[in-house]
């Protein structure tokens, strides 16, 4: 193996200079190497005048964006946005023609922060958001609240235990605390219910398994509750039927593999079902 690669390399090196050597004859594209990259590994590079050749086992090279970017819904160019190193698990507009980020050991430009982050619509971090918080996994913005479920301790200046919603003016917490035993993967909201999924046995102070259903008004759990067996990561609204997606087999006592449709009230299991074969 380490032969025949050593043999990929010779063979690429030598291809370059002989690129190089006509390079008179070659169309260069003009790209900042600071802002490209490639999809595979780089084996060898040659340099001829303004013109680099590169030969490996990418097929792509890409614009380097980091774990995050912004692309117009139209033309698909890219947007303003701070470079993001790390896991980015989830976004929400902040009304304003900006973001909020949701991770987990992010940096922005180089520099640490938290979870949660809010990117403005220049671009530019905003400086006055820089909210304490472990993981974010989800966020789901309604009116000038911003949800946010993940697994974390703190969140907008309170201690909030995995869920919480935000004031989108103040950045700071309301009083809006259901605060679930364990992590938020997924939110999906219809009308005054906020529907949560993720790994729990515990939220409002009652006993629910992976998947609650919150008034967003008082934070008190309804009655729904479907129970998945395993961890939720995924929930989506549609009328009166909530579909349901993750790594769970059953809904209650329903065989369903990871993924089931119930009753957006009763909770109870309805007969769709796509099997599919993993989460």
């Amino acid at each position: 193996m380490l032969r025949s690669h050593r043999a990929l390399r010779r063979a690429l090196i030598a291809l370059l200079l002989a690129a190089a050597a006509t390079a008179t004859r070659a169309t260069a594209q003009t790209r900042d190497p600071s802002l490209w990259h490639t999809d595979g590994i780089v084996y060898a590079m040659q340099r001829s005048g303004s013109t680099l050749y590169l030969g490996g086992t990418f097929t792509h090279l890409l614009p380097h964006t980091g774990t995050a970017a912004v692309l117009d819904a139209a033309g698909g160019a890219q947007k303003p946005f701070p470079r993001i190193k790390g896991t980015v698990y989830a976004t929400a507009p902040d009304g304003s023609g900006g973001w909020y980020v949701g991770g987990e050991y992010m940096e922005v430009e180089g520099a640490p922060y938290p979870g949660l982050i809010h990117v403005l619509a220049s671009g530019a971090l905003d400086p006055a958001v820089q909210l304490p918080a472990g993981a974010v996994y989800s966020l789901l913005a309604s009116g000038t609240t911003l949800y946010v479920g993940g697994f974390f301790d703190e969140m907008g200046g309170a201690t909030r235990h995995n869920l919480a919603a935000l004031d989108l003016t103040s950045g700071l917490a309301t009083s809006w605390d259901p605060s679930p035993d364990g992590a938020i993967k997924c939110m999906a909201l219809s009308g005054s219910t906020l529907y949560v999924g993720g790994f729990f046995a515990n939220i409002a102070g009652v006993p629910r398994v992976n998947a609650a259903a919150l008034n967003t008004a008082t934070g008190s759990a309804t009655a729904w509750a479907p129970a998945p067996d395993a961890e939720l990561r995924a929930i989506a609204v549609n009328g009166a039927t909530i579909y349901l997606g993750g790594s769970f087999t059953h809904l209650g006592l329903s065989a369903r593999n990871y993924i089931g449709a119930v009753d957006a009230t009763s909770g109870s299991v309805a007969p769709w079902t796509s099997e599919a074969n993993s989460a």
